[in-house]
């Protein structure tokens, strides 16, 4: 009761609340009047799109009334206030990692709503400013000027974007804050320029924040899904860093299980190029080994001490490990599909790791459970 009191005393909210024809709800500047087709906000002129202000409450009362509700359900707070048009209680939230992606969410779609640059900006220049904000912003702000860029990007196409390049982006990846970077992975998966699958898959098995990672793996998948699928399994089997397997593991389950048919081929293959020193596979035992295992149709160089290093003994068993993950994951008969089915249906009892967990759990702990997870242990 005291927090509604408060609320309702606070000058932040002691603004009108704008309806519009269609339905749509938002704060707006103190003066706004009915009938008006001109709607400014605190944070820029809102498109209309031909819709004028039928009706003007106060959203002070509404606020204070949604408060409690904060702390009961916050994911349900964030949606109410955000599909309700009050985003400027959601503005002054500190943005962490429990919270980001239910602000984001809510805070972007009034970004692509909301003009934040003055009127008669020149459009050739209007994606530019959005990148120098978007880099200023801080914590909600920063997904209303992204919002304002996936909108932009809709409206004028990225031919308009021509300041704007991968440098741009691979420099923004240097900063701490992950709400950027993630932005970041975004951006130049809009701009699409050469290299940026490359980016994407470095993006993926490198960052160290799992809202950025799993976003660019995400993107990554989008884009080029057999590709990813391919490129994760083979990081998995090559590489010596137990946190790239434990990456490799994390993309290949979080990700990858919607995509059986695709991790059969991948386990197909593995098998089919099982001729490594020591194996009983095709070549049979002390078959020597190949200059380089064809993965995607092209020969991918071995890397030196890794598992599949030519003559490695470990190679061997590595492999038929690689394969049976994939295979416990999507063969019928084995549990696969079935448990895939079933881990969906169970959601609310958290099969997979959780990700927002106590403080102080790491990434690396939560990865080995995927890994784990995986390998049927």
């Amino acid at each position: 009761m005291i927090c509604a009191i408060l609320l309702l005393a606070s000058p932040l909210f002691q603004q009108p609340l704008a309806c519009l024809d269609d339905g749509t709800r938002v704060q707006v500047l103190s003066g706004t009047e009915v009938g008006s087709y001109m709607v400014r906000t605190s944070l820029g002129v809102l498109r209309t799109e031909g819709q004028r202000i039928s009706e003007l409450t106060d959203s002070a009362e509404e606020v204070a009334l949604l408060e409690p509700l904060r702390d009961l359900d916050y994911d349900s707070w964030v949606k109410r206030l955000g599909e309700r048009g009050m985003f400027e209680r959601l503005m002054k939230e500190h943005v962490n990692r429990f919270n980001r992606e239910q602000l984001f969410a809510a805070i972007m779609p009034w970004g692509a709503r909301i003009d934040p640059l003055p009127p008669g900006f020149p459009v050739s220049k209007r994606a530019e400013e959005l990148w120098v904000r978007l880099q200023a912003a801080e914590g909600c702000h920063r997904a209303l000027i992204f919002g304002a860029m996936v909108s932009e990007s809709e409206k004028t196409g990225i031919g308009y974007w021509r300041n704007l390049s991968m440098e741009d982006v691979v420099k923004a990846m240097d900063h701490a804050d992950p709400g950027l970077r993630w932005a970041a992975v975004n951006l130049a998966t809009m701009l699409d320029e050469e290299g940026l699958e490359e980016f994407l898959l470095e993006t993926s098995m490198q960052d160290l924040d799992i809202w950025v990672f799993r976003t660019a793996g995400q993107n990554l998948l989008d884009r080029d899904t057999k590709g990813a699928l391919y490129r994760w399994a083979y990081v998995l089997i090559d590489s010596r860093d137990i946190q790239m397997h434990r990456r490799a593991s994390f993309l290949l389950g979080e990700l990858g299980r919607y995509y059986p048919d695709i991790l059969a081929e991948i386990a197909e293959l593995l098998r089919a190029s099982f001729v490594l020193g020591g194996g009983s596979g095709a070549g049979g035992p002390g078959c020597p080994p190949p200059t380089g295992i064809s993965l995607n149709g092209a020969g991918i160089a071995v890397t030196e001490g890794s598992t599949l290093e030519d003559g490695a003994i470990a190679t061997t068993q590595q492999k038929l490990v690689m394969a049976d993950v994939l295979e416990r994951v999507i063969t019928p008969g084995s549990g696969g599909k079935k448990h895939l089915t079933d881990r969906q249906k169970r959601k609310d009892k958290n099969p997979r790791p959780n990700f927002s967990g106590p403080e102080g759990e790491s990434l690396e702990t939560q990865s080995e459970a995927w890994r784990k997870y995986l390998q049927g242990r």
